[in-house]
């Protein structure tokens, strides 16, 4: 059996609350998938050096 990391997709994350939880799961990144979703795709940049997917619309 092949178990698959749970994907936890972030709304907002360059706001307040959503780059605070964007930091606080980080560190768990060998235990979960970690995706974001911004609205400022030049503010993309600064999570794809760090390793986290992302999609702007």
């Amino acid at each position: 059996m092949t178990l698959t990391k749970p994907i936890v997709l972030i709304l907002g994350a360059t706001g307040k609350t959503g780059s605070h939880l964007v930091n606080l799961l980080e560190p768990d990144f060998d235990r979960l998938e970690l995706r974001i979703a911004i609205r400022k795709p030049k503010q993309a940049d600064q999570f794809s050096k760090r390793g986290i997917s992302h999609c702007a619309s």
